[in-house]
């Protein structure tokens, strides 16, 4: 067991003989417990020793693991309390439930859920037409077409400008033996970590994962994916949908991954809140002249090889954002991020993190894609409290180049 000061908080992690990593975070006096089983294989991930598979396979394949030869796999949590429900990214796929009371029973049936795949032709025709309907109502999804145009802005055709779930045409070419391969491939227990968190036996916890999560075998060898240091591929990206204003989401890629993954995302997350985070006094400025509302946000999102400062919400002018952000960038490295105005937002992002350990969904979320990039949630929660000044200023000067941003508009059709 480890116990981190800064967070007050104490982990369990240990790995079981067949390589299964085990990360368990006990709060006790919780009602909800929260276990997932998660998978290092995203919509980017591709085998070596195979054909590219079409684009969708690792979403499509999330959706057939809840098939089951002698029991429906929905009914059955749903018949012990829980909730059960998983998702795919561009890096990582996760299956989980929630739960208050059966934890062990929901737990054996998540183990035998992710270890015994039942991918018949039959089924997997079936689950063409699911999957198209959702692929057609996300093509409509302002929020995620505003996405995925400024990835394709910053990436070109790389692999994290592809729909995770693919595409109707792509899904088509998709059949069992496809899926058996990559699962094959991928859920071996060295590439795979179960987390859990809630008040719960963290000893008990394991043994029973153990018992019931048979899977062994070697992972596959896979596709490595660079990272991306090239500058951006394109630098405006625009669709018009039914929306009643312009939407805008800037992104600035980045392009240095000398630095540890978890040390660069504390420090770009604290950066993009310095420079327009809604304490900010550019904010202040771009709502007064009601450029933004609200719903504009600053963050950083990342995986092992790609990663983005993004600044995102609704604004009549886009343009005018964008170039009043550059402007603060200009001004600001020009003179240097003050000391006050960082440790002030250093300090609220340590107390979110801290708080974030509140929330049982937060804890077991965070450390799946933590696992991805082979880190935990101690060892982040050390970059935060490690962050310095100069390392905040440095990154401002080397990552906010005009050359490195993007822009991407959804306007209202017909305006």
């Amino acid at each position: 067991m480890r116990y981190n000061d800064l967070l007050g908080e104490s982990m369990y992690d240990t790995q079981l003989p067949n390589g299964l990593k085990c990360f368990v975070f006990p709060k006790k006096d919780y009602v909800e417990k929260q276990a997932v089983f998660v998978v290092k294989y995203g919509s980017t991930d591709r085998l070596a020793w195979r054909a590219a598979p079409p684009d969708g396979v690792a979403h499509f394949m999330e959706h057939k693991m809840f098939e089951d030869a002698e029991m429906n796999m929905y009914d059955s949590f749903l018949k012990n309390g829980a909730d059960v429900n998983a998702y795919t990214n561009f890096t990582v796929t996760a299956y989980y439930f929630t739960c208050v009371d059966n934890f062990q029973e929901n737990l054996k049936l998540l183990a035998h859920m992710v270890g015994s795949p039942y991918f018949t032709d039959e089924n997997v025709e079936k689950e063409k037409g699911i999957i198209s309907q959702e692929i057609n109502m996300y093509a409509d999804n302002p929020h995620w077409r505003l996405y995925m145009n400024l990835q394709g802005a910053l990436y070109g055709d790389g692999p994290v400008s592809v729909d995770i779930a693919g595409s109707v045409a792509s899904i088509q070419e998709i059949n069992k033996d496809i899926l058996y391969d990559y699962y094959h491939g991928f859920y071996a227990p060295a590439n795979m970590a179960f987390i859990c968190a809630g008040d719960v036996d963290a000893e008990e916890a394991v043994k029973i994962c153990g018992e019931n999560f048979k899977l062994n075998g070697a992972v596959g060898d896979r596709v490595l994916n660079p990272p991306d240091t090239a500058p951006v591929r394109g630098n405006y990206a625009e669709k018009q949908l039914d929306v009643s204003i312009p939407m805008l989401a800037l992104g600035f890629k980045n392009r240095d991954f000398a630095a540890q993954q978890t040390d660069n995302i504390a420090v770009s997350k604290i950066l993009a809140d310095i420079l327009a985070g809604e304490s900010s006094s550019l904010y202040e400025k771009m709502y007064n002249e009601g450029i933004i509302d609200q719903s504009f946000s600053a963050d950083y999102a990342s995986g092992s090889f790609f990663g983005a400062s993004v600044f995102t919400g609704a604004s009549k002018r886009p343009e005018r954002v964008k170039e009043m952000i550059l402007g603060e960038v200009s001004k600001l490295s020009a003179e240097g991020i003050g000391r006050p105005r960082f440790e002030t937002v250093k300090r609220k992002h340590i107390g979110q993190y801290i708080a974030g350990f509140n929330a049982i969904d937060r804890i077991a979320g965070l450390q799946a894609e933590l696992f991805s990039l082979g880190h935990d949630m101690f060892g982040y929660a050390d970059s935060y409290a490690n962050v310095t000044l100069d390392a905040v200023n440095e990154r401002l000067r080397k990552h906010y180049l005009e050359e490195n941003c993007a822009l991407s508009v959804i306007r209202p059709k017909n305006a």
